[in-house]
């Protein structure tokens, strides 16, 4: 079950070329990060390289197998002088460790491996609170801007727990899959190199300036050695698109339709829609904008708007008998 905090329904935006997959091949996409339009999505901030204790037990081995242990046995030094030479050698190896480690090559080469790695093994499947101010029927305007091609296109609602559930029916491992609500901070936040490989943090923490998408995420391997997915094998341009599986029709509450866009489209998706079994539970809404203030409205629409309705031709009669002209 998902985390109670979860909300129950979550939108996904979609460009022109998406109508398809969604709606005749029912596919979504868990998307690397290196495909998404954040350019500091799955990058690693790294303040350094080796923990406190990971650096004393490194300096502990040096010690017990360098030359400095014969050095301790020098009957020619005081103890003094023995434990004053060790605590300057703890010391200068320290900042040498330290300097390369963290300031050098390997802590660098090491932070872009395991950002690459990230950027490329993991999929993420985001979605939307949509709401302004609790109003479920205020719609995100700069959402529908940017993500479904400037009002023109759709949004579907998404049922979270039927989503989770029917991704972990798909799996034959035991998949450990939910929502996680993104953090979006000013700052990036720093840790230890060692520390993000045990951490999803770095998936679920984005600047404040995406602060009005109001994501929630969903996070799994895309290695096909790790996990065993049925992942649809798609190709574009000779390269594969990773991350695409089939949903289940019932994971989708609603569709609505940009406000934008020309009632024959709308028309056209809505009997698609209605023409296919399993899909009678489909809400069918559409976004119209606000006669006064800066906000969009969402609407049901009735299933006479876009059901073929053969009407009957009338014949106007003049209103002027045409042979009083003559």
């Amino acid at each position: 079950m998902q985390n109670q905090n979860v909300p129950p329904i979550l939108y996904k935006y979609y460009s022109p070329s998406s109508w398809k997959n969604v709606f005749k091949s029912w596919t979504m996409r868990f998307s690397p990060p290196e495909d998404l339009n954040d350019p500091f999505e799955a990058q690693l901030a790294a303040e350094g390289f080796l923990s406190t204790k990971e650096l004393k037990r490194y300096i502990n081995e040096i010690i017990s197998t360098s030359n400095f242990i014969s050095e301790k046995h020098d009957n020619t030094k005081t103890r003094k002088e023995k434990r004053k030479a060790l605590k300057n050698y703890r010391k200068e190896l320290e900042h040498k460790i330290r300097h390369r480690a963290n300031c050098g090559t390997i802590g660098k080469d090491i932070q872009n491996d395991l950002s690459e790695c990230a950027r490329k093994n993991f999929g993420l499947l985001c979605l939307s609170e949509n709401t302004n101010n609790n109003n479920e029927d205020t719609s995100n305007i700069l959402m529908w801007s940017h993500y479904a091609y400037y009002h023109k296109e759709f949004m579907i609602g998404i049922d979270t727990n039927k989503l989770i559930e029917h991704i972990k029916s798909l799996c034959t491992n035991n998949l450990s899959i939910r929502f996680h609500k993104i953090k979006y901070t000013i700052n990036r936040k720093r840790k230890l190199i060692s520390n993000y490989t045990h951490s999803i943090d770095v998936f679920l923490e984005k600047s404040d300036q995406w602060e009005y998408e109001k994501e929630w995420r969903s996070i799994i391997v895309l290695d096909k050695n790790y996990l065993d997915f049925p992942w649809k094998n798609i190709f574009s341009r000779g390269k594969e698109i990773k991350g695409i599986f089939e949903i289940s029709k019932d994971c989708i509450t609603s569709v609505t339709f940009g406000a934008m866009m020309k009632d024959s489209h709308i028309k056209a998706k809505c009997r698609h829609i209605r023409s296919q079994l399993g899909c009678e539970h489909i809400e069918l809404k559409r976004m119209r904008l606000h006669d006064t203030d800066y906000s969009l409205i969402r609407e049901s629409i009735p299933e006479d708007f876009f059901k073929n309705i053969n009407k009957k031709k009338v014949n106007i009669q003049p209103l002027i008998n045409p042979h009083i002209m003559k």
